[in-house]
């Protein structure tokens, strides 16, 4: 079974899905692994990811990029792509999974949908056939009564430091989430939504320790045989030959 992990960072929320006026992405990032098996059997192997910044065609305002750190000079920049450019590569992404994870992916799937329906029309392209989603957040709720963010957020411990009794670097970055949710992912497949073994191993450690999820603030740049769109980079492909 072919999973796409994936995380979007944006220029806000959606406060209202029926307004003409909604948020843009400014990142994305996804990872696609390989499962077999389910449960404590199951297994993983990451086949791979994808990355880019997305030029939002507006500005930020400070209060957004002091969450993400991502700047207005750094999604202007002549190497980043739109939305526009990009989406045919995600679509086949999208297209290409058995599975769909995020955490919360009710926001998520929302912000590629909207981003869509936005550049459609602009488009020769048909819109994504969405698989099975399966987001983090709602598949552990009943585990701790009450939903969790991935790290920990204003005082309150995440899923992530739950179950690993640690943090990790550069939360709100795309990629370092992504990373994040697929040790969740697995962790919590394996055990097989049992409450018992996840109560009993998941005990939070006070203090935060700093996680090998480190990834850097700039973009990352495509290697050799990566996707050119429109004549504008589509971001960073980490492995080419997993291309659609």
């Amino acid at each position: 079974m072919r999973v796409m992990l994936f995380d979007t960072e944006t220029d806000g929320l959606i406060i209202n899905p029926e307004s003409q006026v909604q948020p843009r992405m400014v990142e994305i990032f996804l990872m696609v692994a390989e499962q077999t098996g389910f449960g404590p059997e199951a297994q993983f192997e990451e086949l791979g990811s994808w990355q880019t910044l997305i030029n939002p065609g507006r500005l930020m305002k400070d209060d957004i990029i002091a969450i993400h750190h991502i700047t207005n000079e750094m999604v202007v920049a002549p190497e980043v792509p739109t939305f526009r450019q990009i989406a045919p590569l995600l679509i086949k992404f999208i297209n290409k999974s058995d599975r769909v994870v995020a955490h919360n992916a009710m926001f998520d799937v929302e912000m590629v949908n909207i981003e869509l329906a936005r550049t459609m029309n602009d488009g020769p392209w048909q819109p994504p056939q969405w698989p099975e989603i399966w987001c983090t957040v709602e598949q552990t709720e009943h585990w701790f009564q009450h939903k969790l963010p991935l790290g920990a957020s204003k005082g309150k411990t995440g899923l992530y430091p739950l179950l690993f009794q640690e943090s990790y670097k550069d939360r709100h970055r795309a990629e370092a989430d992504v990373r994040a949710l697929y040790e969740c992912y697995k962790r919590c497949e394996h055990m097989n939504w049992n409450w018992t073994e996840a109560s009993t191993e998941t005990v939070p450690d006070r203090e935060e320790k700093e996680s090998a999820y480190a990834v850097s603030t700039t973009t990352t740049t495509g290697l050799p045989g990566g996707p050119q769109l429109d004549d504008a980079s589509a971001g960073g492909v980490h492995q080419p030959a997993l291309l659609p």
